[in-house]
């Protein structure tokens, strides 16, 4: 509606605006030239080399800004509304420019002049990460949705409109040539033209070039082509010497440049802040990207964090090994389903990311395993992750189900969250549906629910959509749901898991994770929406919990609904809430009860020792080296030799004034990792008068 509204109002003023009233005694215009054969041939191929570098830039800068301002439907929607302006300011421009006299020069610099822009333009997507934390830092409230579009809209504006209005001014230049003596025919002939090449470049882009060069390098050489094509139709030394620009986005990043433009600055600004700013030795250091794929759908990137990774598909993580949370939830997403069902032989699991829930899955040895995976990247990113599937679908899940006759014991998914423009159809009605076709009898559905930057209406509706399509029970993983699904019976625990299984699940006892039963959810959720493809309502409304105002709602839904969880996840609901609530004694106390009821449950320990951990870098401000020495200790008893460990101590240590201590653990850090860019340039920091705790 937004992109609607702004196109419509620029087209009313490129109509409006150039109108004047004619006074009848003013002496007739002159009759203009004839413009020749040649000269309308020439601005054709001008206008379709224009064409070609529009719609294909648009791809490439829609592909770089994700990375920027995130991948939600209003990011799009914003996106595509400041190149529609523009292109409705460049008709304006360009209209005026005609008033001049006809010049087939004008329109090859024009041409030449937005493919300069663009080309800089994609180089300058890389101080946009920057930007974006110190306008974060300064709004009130960035993540309410008029505040953060406001900021979004700005820096596209910033990199995008300039490029865009000269598209839309090449327009009229165009027309004034080759319409000036056939009218009709001839502005057919320049749409034909115009619009045959944005199909080319387009597609030329999202199949190639993205994928091949990645969006700035792709950027690039459409600029150069469509200037290089101006050059040799016009062959005019200003256009020649303007073209040359192009070659000033050539010049090479810094690895920390690119890999702060990978790491999703949207989703996490706080990493690069301390005390409210922006933090420049933070900002400098950048992060450690070993690895990056362009795909035709996303840029999957992995990062590596002591030595563990995460995997990001458009700067927003899917899948990491560092935090309990994500491990437990892509683990339980395997092994749930296939322990509900007594003999699962064919699996498909819906989303490969770093392959956690595949590797579950295959634990469990099934004679058929299927994964099907939307975007290529991500294969690529697993695969340099060790991850290999034996059967691997490159296709959108819900294509697959409506194009496949085989059946399955067990589906289940780990879709992108909600919030992800195009995640939102794997939470509805009809995605369930798709799923209860290619079920065979006895089979079991497994949906991710996530928790976090979810509305409370929000989870409510796809736990009651999801009873709607299978009898459903809900099970706690930490920090997320998992839903499990059948057509008919309760979905109930089958198997008991073995020896192999218990050394890596997070309890023995998976029962004690069950919340509720079908008819509970269903009780819990009678007056919630029901979610559907003709209204795709999580994508509107979970971006909108980007800032996590909810968290804790969520959080204490859950518990209500479970009615009474059984220890210590009763004290782990209660921690996990007056966290988020900003209370920290009373999360405290109910971790230390969590662990007197239960001190080897590997889910508490996990959790509290992660909580600790966090505190850490919290109360050095407030608190002093003294209060977190103490959060460090506790920590330090319950996940051992996890070498975040050691990146606290050094910051304890600073804190403290004592340099050697930081630079022993500094120096045990490298001899771990020493191949982690990010930890060489965290420890060559320390007594560089830069090191101070974050």
């Amino acid at each position: 509606s937004s992109s609607a509204a702004l196109a419509g109002t620029a087209a009313l003023l490129a109509f409006v605006w150039p109108a004047r009233e004619i006074d009848p005694a003013a002496p007739a215009p002159p009759v203009r030239d004839r413009a020749t054969a040649t000269e309308r041939r020439t601005a054709l191929l001008l206008c379709a080399a224009s064409g070609f570098l529009g719609l294909a830039s648009e791809v490439t800068f829609t592909r770089s800004l994700v990375l920027v301002v995130g991948g939600t439907t209003y990011a799009f929607s914003t996106v595509l509304a400041i190149y529609l302006l523009g292109i409705g300011i460049g008709g304006i421009v360009g209209a005026r420019l005609v008033r001049r006299g006809r010049s087939l020069g004008r329109l090859a610099l024009v041409v030449v002049a937005t493919a300069v822009l663009l080309a800089v333009a994609s180089r300058a997507i890389y101080w946009l990460p920057r930007l974006y934390v110190e306008g974060f830092s300064r709004l009130p409230d960035p993540f309410e949705l008029a505040q953060g579009l406001s900021l979004r809209a700005a820096l596209i504006g910033l990199v995008l409109l300039p490029g865009a209005i000269g598209l839309g001014a090449a327009f009229p230049l165009g027309l004034d040539i080759v319409a000036a003596d056939e009218a009709g025919r001839g502005t057919g002939r320049l749409y034909a033209a115009n619009s045959f090449a944005s199909i080319a470049g387009s597609t030329l882009a999202v199949f190639v070039l993205v994928p091949a060069l990645g969006p700035h390098l792709a950027t690039v050489a459409l600029a150069a082509t469509a200037a290089l094509a101006a050059v040799v139709l016009v062959r005019r030394r200003a256009v020649a010497a303007t073209a040359l620009l192009v070659a000033v986005a050539l010049v090479p990043v810094s690895d920390a440049a690119r890999s702060r433009l990978l790491s999703g600055v949207y989703f996490d600004p706080w990493f690069w802040m301390r005390d409210g700013r922006l933090h420049e030795p933070w900002w400098e250091l950048g992060t450690d990207v070993p690895f990056v794929a362009y795909g035709r759908e996303a840029t999957a990137s992995v990062t590596m964090w002591y030595g563990k990774p995460a995997m990001l598909v458009n700067g927003k993580t899917v899948a990491s090994d560092e935090s309990a949370s994500d491990a437990e939830h892509l683990a339980l997403l395997g092994h749930l389903p296939m322990l509900s069902h007594p003999d699962p032989q064919r699996v498909l699991v819906v989303g490969l990311g770093m392959g956690t829930t595949y590797r579950a899955v295959a634990m469990h040895e099934p004679a058929e395993l299927t994964v099907v995976e939307i975007e290529e990247a991500v294969a690529e990113a697993a695969a340099h992750l060790g991850v290999h599937p034996e059967r691997l679908v490159i296709a959108a899940a819900r294509t697959h189900l409506r194009a496949t006759d085989d059946v399955y014991d067990v589906i289940t998914s780990d879709p992108i969250h909600p919030f992800v423009r195009g995640g939102g159809d794997l939470y509805t009605l009809e995605y369930f549906d798709s799923c209860r076709e290619r079920l065979a009898e006895g089979g079991i559905v497994c949906q991710w629910l996530p928790l976090y930057q979810m509305g409370v209406d929000d989870v409510r509706a796809v736990v009651k959509t999801f009873c709607l399509s299978f009898r459903a029970t809900a099970y706690f993983t930490g920090a997320d749901l998992v839903l499990i699904g059948r057509l008919h019976g309760d979905p109930v625990l089958a198997r008991e898991p073995g020896p192999e299984l218990l050394a890596v699940l997070q309890t023995d006892d998976l029962g004690s994770l069950r919340i509720g039963d079908h008819e509970r959810l269903l009780e819990v959720t009678r007056t919630a929406r029901t979610l559907e493809d003709d209204a795709l309502h999580l994508e509107f409304s979970t971006p909108r919990q980007l800032g996590d105002p909810e968290r804790a709602d969520c959080i204490a839904w859950v518990a209500e609904v479970w009615g009474e969880p059984p220890q210590p996840l009763d004290f782990v609901l209660e921690a996990a809430e007056a966290l988020v609530r900003e209370r920290g004694e009373r999360a405290d106390r109910a971790l230390e009860r969590a662990l007197a009821v239960a001190p080897d449950h590997e889910l508490v320990r996990r959790f509290a020792g992660e909580t600790w951990l966090s505190a850490v870098h919290i109360v050095i401000p407030s608190g002093g080296p003294e209060a977190a020495e103490r959060f460090l200790e506790s920590a330090r008893e319950l996940l051992g030799d996890d070498p975040r460990l050691l990146d606290a101590e050094i910051e304890v240590a600073l804190s403290a004034g004592d340099v050697e201590r930081a630079r022993r653990a500094g120096a045990e850090l490298v001899a771990r990792f020493p191949g982690n860019r990010w930890v060489a340039g965290r420890v060559a920091q320390i007594g560089a008068g830069t090191d101070s705790p974050r």
